[in-house]
Order: structure tokens, then sequence, then C-alpha cells
């Protein structure tokens, strides 16, 4: 009972949405891959995945910004040589995600914010 009241979503501005709901780099949720759902050729990835596929795009910024910058350029390198790979694997899931899966996609969210900062590296 006492939902009917709370909307749905909230909008607004990126900075006032992180001090509202504690979106900071700090408070971001732990990620764990499940090996077992990732192809063997893409599990060196894990760490990578691990570290940098937070879903939440204002937490996910916060975070970039407090690394430093050679990480976020080794990150960039890395997953932006692989990336085509990780698209194939993706591809080939259909509509059978597993949680693997979606944190995957998260990382290739990531490695695209990377690469407009560092286009150099990818």
């Amino acid at each position: 009972m006492g939902d009917e009241n709370r909307p749905e979503f909230d909008v607004g501005p990126a900075s006032e949405m992180q001090k509202k709901y504690g979106w900071y780099a700090e408070n971001r949720s732990v990620i764990r891959v499940e090996v077992s759902e990732v192809p063997t050729q893409l599990r060196e990835l894990i760490p990578y995945v691990e570290r940098w596929a937070i879903p939440c795009d204002i937490t996910r910024h916060d975070y970039f910004d407090k690394q430093p910058e050679e990480d976020v350029r080794e990150f960039a390198r890395t997953v932006g040589r692989r990336q085509a790979e990780i698209n194939a694997w993706l591809d080939s899931l259909g509509d059978k995600w597993s949680e693997a899966g979606y944190q995957f996609m998260y990382l290739l969210k990531a490695w695209c914010e990377a690469a407009c900062i560092f286009p150099d590296e990818t």
C-alpha cells in the first residue's frame, strides 16, 4: 500500500540525482562474473568487467573521473582490441542472454566512453 504515490522514475540533473541517490564511485555495486557463462577466449577480460562495467551512467562517470588516466587508457586499449570479438559473442546469444552477457554489454558501454576520452588508444 503506500507505494501508489511514489513516482515510477525520477528525472533531474545528474549532479542532483547523484546526491539524492548516492550514485558515487565509492558506492558502486560489486560486480562478479560467473566464469562458466563466458566463452573461454573472453575470460581474461573478466577483471575488466568486474572493475569497469558499472550499469549506472552517473556512477560510471564518477568512477572514470576518479581513476588514474593511465588506467583508463589501458582499459580503452585492451577492450578496444577485443570489442569486435565481444560483440560477436553477444550477437550469438540471440534472446537467451546470461547475466555475464549483460555485464559484457556494460563493459562495451564503458569502453565507448573511454574511447571518447582517449580516441588514440582504440
